[in-house]
Formats: C-alpha cells, structure tokens, sequence
C-alpha cells in the first residue's frame, strides 16, 4: 500500500495472538488516521496475513463496546487457529 500513513502503537494489551511487540507499526489508509492524535488509546483489529487494519476504535467510548464482545468471544476462539 503506498497511499496510507504509518502509526506506531505502544501495546499495552494483546488479545490474540496474547503476546507481541511493545511497540507495532501500523499501516492506515489515507485519511483514515484523521481523528489519531498522539497519546490516542485505540483498539486495531488486523486480520492475518493483512497490513493494515480491517477495524479500529478510537477512545474508551468507542473501544469499550469493542472490547466487550472480544473478551466475550475470546475464550471460543482458543480453539481456532488463525488462517494464513
């Protein structure tokens, strides 16, 4: 993708896989890290084998609904690998 900007996230929680770098970079379409302003908490979803994010939360208001079904939906989801 060569129309997009990179944001680098500090991780403070992973949910799956459960352990990754401190710090990731991430690739957004353009335009889309209008409402990303430095110290921002966000939730990203990244489907494998994508680079850039399929889904993102910005602020508690819009990650806590979020992280709601993830932890909900997490437990079945240790039984399924993810794809390549």
């Amino acid at each position: 993708m060569s129309d997009g900007e990179r944001v680098t996230l500090k991780v403070t929680r992973a949910y799956k896989p459960a352990k990754t770098a401190e710090e990731v970079d991430v690739r957004f379409a353009a335009g889309a890290v209008a409402r990303i302003r430095t110290g921002a908490r966000l939730l990203v979803g990244i489907t494998s084998g994508q680079q850039e994010p399929d889904r993102y939360a910005v602020g508690e208001a819009e990650i806590a609904p979020q992280r709601s079904w993830i932890v909900r939906d997490l437990p079945a989801s240790r039984t399924t690998t993810c794809r390549k």
